[in-house]
């Protein structure tokens, strides 16, 4: 008799089950980066055109103050929210992007008028 056993087709697709599991993972991942490294260049374009705005102005504005507009490649991964403070003596911003139900695993991203970005290990070799 020729053929395979049960057995044998058993471990066969156990095998390829992992395989495509470890696959699977590794792509989510690679492209949880890509979207990442996206909204970052974006929020580091904010920042940019805030301190053009402010020294035009003395103050921070909004995304609309500053004619930008989420890309919508970003959009459908992450929610970009810019808050100005002006009230106080010193204007201040904080520039946050909270992944969407798309990006479960992702942490919130921050930036602020200061330059500091929230968390530091995502943010290697970004400057604002």
């Amino acid at each position: 008799m020729k053929g395979f056993t049960l057995i044998e087709l058993t471990v066969v697709l156990a095998l390829v089950a992992i395989l495509a599991t470890l696959g699977l993972s590794s792509y989510q991942t690679r492209v949880a980066r890509i979207h990442r490294a996206e909204v970052q260049q974006f929020m580091l374009s904010v920042a940019n055109r805030e301190e053009t705005y402010r020294l035009d102005t003395r103050r921070y504005g909004t995304l609309e103050d500053l004619r930008m507009a989420v890309p919508d490649a970003i959009r459908p991964y992450y929610r970009v929210e810019l808050v100005a403070d002006n009230g106080s003596l010193t204007p201040a911003y904080t520039l946050k992007a909270t992944p969407e139900a798309t990006l479960p695993s992702e942490p919130e991203l921050q930036l602020d008028h200061q330059g500091q970005l929230s968390p530091p290990e995502l943010w290697q070799g970004a400057h604002p």
